[in-house]
């Protein structure tokens, strides 16, 4: 009683669609280091170069803050 049933494997379209998120983040990372689009969120700007900017989770023009792939990988 009290058992809860959560498998231990990921559902395939799940990981499947959190494994693509993760490859456009990685596309739009580095679209945004080969045109130096920085990130501004909200109109927020740092004095961070873009690949800065990426590696300390910042984002860019059109990349997501790497936290956000790879927590949807990890959830999956």
């Amino acid at each position: 009683m009290g058992e809860h049933l959560v498998r231990s494997s990921p559902d395939g379209a799940l990981l499947a669609a959190s494994l693509a998120f993760a490859g456009a983040a990685g596309l739009g990372s580095a679209v945004a280091v080969r045109d130096q689009l920085p990130g501004e969120p909200f109109g927020i700007s740092v004095p961070l170069s873009v690949p800065a900017g990426l590696l300390a989770g910042w984002g860019a023009g059109i990349a997501a803050p790497w936290p956000m792939p790879v927590a949807a990988d990890f959830t999956s």
